[in-house]
């Protein structure tokens, strides 16, 4: 990486870190660009050059989580555990992610919300990107043998994805419902694994507990 963009790497770092603290203490509509070019220390073309708004900024913020996120569901899957294991671990590592961040979460989770209803292609590749990581976690899981097979895959990418949204929700949006973040997506951990744990058969378990075979593993 050249030193031209290694600067710019650097100024557009500094710019969501800035607006990340202005929008914990002021909030997003107390939050003026203009604020933010000046907590930066740029001058407030260079903002716009980067950020032509704060909803721009917002997108930026959960595009860092929601494009490496994915990533650690897939390498959930090499891990040598159980599909109830590598559920619970992702789950817990989301949870602690959004309790770390709890207050700026709280900020911009209704702004992302608003953004993205009214933009109708802003989700899609996010949402894409977290049922193709679920659903090699799925495939994964058959070849051990602790995920039903009674179900398309799709559908139950779908279902995984759907309890992360909904965790989501609960923790920031209107209702603020989960007071407690790591409980709440520890309890939808232990009902997807439940759901996606073969129907018990003579002589064998439900609880899905058990260890993997050896020669389970994602898919290419």
């Amino acid at each position: 990486m050249g030193l031209r963009e290694e600067k710019k790497r650097q100024t557009r770092r500094q710019i969501l870190l800035c607006s990340a603290q202005l929008f914990t203490a002021r909030g997003f509509e107390g939050t003026r660009m203009d604020d933010i070019a000046r907590e930066a220390g740029i001058a407030r073309t260079t903002l716009f050059n980067y950020f032509p708004s704060k909803d721009e900024i917002v997108l930026a913020m959960a595009g860092s989580f929601e494009e490496q996120f994915p990533q650690r569901i897939r390498n959930r899957c090499h891990s040598p555990a159980s599909t109830r294991k590598r559920l619970a671990d992702i789950f817990q590592e989301a949870a602690q992610y959004f309790t770390r961040h709890r207050a700026l979460n709280a900020v911009i989770y209704p702004e992302l919300t608003r953004i993205r209803s009214s933009r109708a292609h802003s989700g899609l590749q996010v949402t894409d990107g977290y049922r193709t990581a679920f659903t090699e976690l799925l495939q994964a899981g058959r070849e051990q043998g602790d995920v039903r097979s009674d179900i398309a895959t799709d559908i139950l990418a779908d279902m995984l994805w759907s309890a992360v949204s909904t965790g989501l929700y609960r923790a920031f949006g209107e209702q603020n419902k989960a007071r407690d973040i790591q409980a709440a997506f520890a309890d939808y951990a232990r009902l997807m694994a439940d759901a996606l744990a073969p129907a018990a058969g003579p002589g064998t378990a439900a609880t899905g507990t058990g260890a993997p075979h050896p020669a389970g593993g994602c898919r290419a």
